[in-house]
């Protein structure tokens, strides 16, 4: 493409932006000059929202916005803003939620018109040239002959659109915890789902979705039931053998295609991948007799080599394409693998790796996968996979990378080091630790500005709300394994300006922005689970957790009464209120903390979590004094001394992790019944 046209993205530190800065479209980034400009020159504006690794904001770009004739009527007739979703990603539930109103599917990118109050009146996502053209020249022609009619219908939506989401789903709250038969209801209707195939849900394209299978596993952390065990066993290593996972490189791709992890959308990501890192970690737990380690350390090198800055940050993404060809980076010819292994790695190859001559993708062409039988096996044991692996990642280092989308979020670097500390408390891996705390000086010394969170490196954005929960959630996190009180003494810190700043205390939940984000037309609160826990549940949490650290008894009473609040929605329909369902069973469990006294305190807590139990809090401390009040007057001494302690009453305090462990193997069992 010729670099003739500039526009002010030019200015822009996004690559996503960066990516339009010479369409010949006059792209303006997001602000209250766009407005201003809409308003002075009597235009609507056209919202276009996506982000540097989607394939079809790609493929929309080449067709149309690089297109002279196309670009000169967006010009003349409408306002031009883009949007980096993961930037603005208020801007982007917003007028997601407003097309979906519409009645259209969402997805990116996403273009919208608005009024110059920034109110909708229509959308879309990918459209075709020719679509492209009829849908500017109709609205450019609406918005001359028909307007009282286009502001009729922007307000009548600007006024949906401001009823809060609580409101709408008539939420009602109770004074009681959600029983765990709501749980277990909501997982009874999730069975019906399960791919009993391949794992994962039913359907395609198929996504990880984490949330679901980490509240699935704590659950069975208490109460194993079978056809949820092999749900589980079955995701895992259908993943892990699947396409979807890169097997020389490492690292998950953002989905698969079809409904057998088979074929991937090439795209990586952040959020993702931290994730998983948990997943795999918490199933590993669970599956004593299945060894998923060489997926953590193989997505940890990914993480390490695609996404780590010189100074300690994640990036966001990398693109499924490369060279403008979706998956080219990834993929083989037969010819490709007949030049570079032996003889015997080619057949091993064609045997194990399902590589065919003709190629098992398009274009003849193929992707790298694996049996569910024998991955883990490949993985840790095959000298010859090895070797292949070797070659084919040496002859890919030759190739044009995907693009790298060098965003450094603050809510997407809390996942991959959530993570790395999931990793850490199952395989004791001192490498996961470094990298956890490496990253966390990163996060403090970049992204932490006075007594607030900022959103993204390089801008003064205040963080959202998720920002702001998965934060907190990864002090509590570096608490647990380091037992350093100041990292609950941040948590507290920031939970109070997430209290102040995004609480609604009219609806009962967090918005997820503030007053000073400026965000556009109606206030948005974020309950659903989805691919990334929600950022209400995940507060709930964290609330639920920091209530009972510091026996702040105003806090429990807002998680419960958040939790109480959802409890219908995580019956009716737990794919998308999982990490609430995860909240429910932790309130109905004994509320259970460990807190061990005397020199040797934090060695003894270490083998106390040995297996980890997600729903102990483990404290300690080797000092006379302490901020936490389960401490008070447990100070007096040197002596080493573990207090069980369940539902505010401790037994018996003993000196050793054997007795401790004893006291502690009684608590969970049989508390959920059957």
């Amino acid at each position: 493409m010729s670099s003739e046209h500039t526009n002010s993205l030019i200015h822009e530190s996004s690559p996503y932006l960066l990516q339009h800065a010479h369409n010949p479209v006059n792209w303006v980034p997001w602000g209250d000059s766009a407005f201003e400009n809409a308003k002075k020159e009597n235009k609507p504006l056209l919202i276009s929202i996506g982000y540097s690794s989607c394939h079809w904001c790609h493929v929309m770009e080449r067709e149309s916005f690089e297109d002279k004739d196309i670009a000169d009527m967006m010009n003349e007739w409408f306002v031009c803003v883009k949007v980096d979703r993961e930037e603005r990603p208020d801007v982007d539930q917003l007028y997601m939620e407003a097309i979906q109103a519409m009645g259209i599917s969402g997805g990116w990118p996403l273009n919208v018109f608005v009024l110059p109050d920034g109110s909708p009146f229509y959308g879309g996502t990918y459209f075709r040239p020719d679509q492209w053209i009829n849908v500017l020249k109709g609205l450019h022609n609406g918005f001359k002959t028909q307007y009282d009619d286009i502001k009729n219908a922007a307000e009548s939506l600007k006024e949906a659109l401001s009823v809060s989401l609580p409101k709408k789903l008539n939420l009602q709250q109770s004074d009681k915890i959600p029983s765990i038969e709501i749980l277990n209801s909501g997982i009874e209707k999730l069975h019906s789902l399960f791919d009993n195939d391949n794992g994962g849900l039913k359907g395609a394209p198929k996504f990880p979705m984490p949330v679901i299978w980490r509240t699935l596993i704590a659950k069975n952390l208490i109460q194993e039931k079978t056809e949820e065990r092999y749900a589980i066993i079955n995701t895992l290593k259908g993943m892990a053998a699947g396409g979807i996972y890169d097997h020389i490189g490492g690292g998950f791709s953002r989905y698969s295609v079809d409904g057998e992890w088979f074929a991937p959308h090439f795209e990586k990501m952040a959020y993702d991948n931290g994730q998983l890192l948990s997943l795999y970690s918490e199933g590993q737990q669970l599956l004593e007799n299945i060894n998923f380690k060489h997926v953590i350390d193989e997505t940890v090198e990914w993480i390490k080599t695609v996404l780590l800055s010189d100074e300690g940050g994640f990036y966001t993404a990398t693109d499924a394409d490369s060279e403008g060809i979706e998956g080219k980076y990834f993929t083989w010819t037969y010819n490709e693998l007949k030049n570079e292994l032996s003889d015997e790695e080619l057949e091993f190859a064609k045997s194990n790796l399902g590589i065919t001559e003709n190629g098992n993708w398009e274009d003849g062409v193929n992707i790298i996968y694996q049996s569910k039988d024998n991955v883990f096996q490949n993985h840790s044991d095959s000298d010859i996979f090895k070797s292949i692996k070797s070659k084919l990642l040496n002859l890919r280092s030759l190739r044009i990378p995907p693009g790298l989308d060098n965003k450094i979020l603050l809510n997407q670097n809390c996942l991959i080091n959530s993570g790395l500390i999931s990793a850490y408390l199952m395989y004791h891996d001192e490498a996961y630790y470094e990298l956890a705390l490496r990253n966390l000086h990163f996060i403090r010394e970049n992204l932490l500005l006075s007594d607030k969170l900022i959103h993204c490196v390089g801008k003064d954005t205040e963080a959202f709300a998720d920002g702001y929960a998965l934060y907190i959630q990864l002090l509590i996190d570096h608490y647990q394994v380091s037992q350093e009180e100041h990292y609950l003494n941040e948590a507290a810190q920031y939970l109070r300006r997430a209290l102040k700043n995004f609480y609604d205390s009219d609806e009962g939940f967090f918005s997820f922005s503030s007053e000073d984000h400026n965000s556009p037309v109606a206030q948005q609160f974020e309950i659903f689970d989805q691919v990334i826990p929600s950022s209400n549940s995940i507060l709930a949490e964290c609330m639920y957790k920091l209530g009972r650290y510091f026996d702040q008894n105003d806090w429990l009473d807002i998680a419960r009464k958040m939790v109480s609040k959802v409890s219908k929605l995580v019956e009716s329909d737990l794919r998308y209120m999982s990490n609430w369902g995860k909240l429910i069973l932790h309130m109905n469990l004994p509320q259970v903390e460990v807190v061990v006294t005397g020199e040797e305190s934090k060695d003894i807590i270490q083998k106390l979590q040995q297996p980890f139990n997600p729903f102990i809090l483990y404290m300690s401390t080797e000092n006379s004094s302490s901020s936490l009040p389960h401490f008070e007057g447990r100070l007096t001494d040197t002596t080493t001394k573990i207090y069980i302690c369940s539902d505010r009453v401790c037994k018996t305090p003993v000196t050793n992790t054997e007795e401790a462990k004893i006291q502690l193997s009684t608590l969970f069992k049989n508390q959920l019944g059957q």
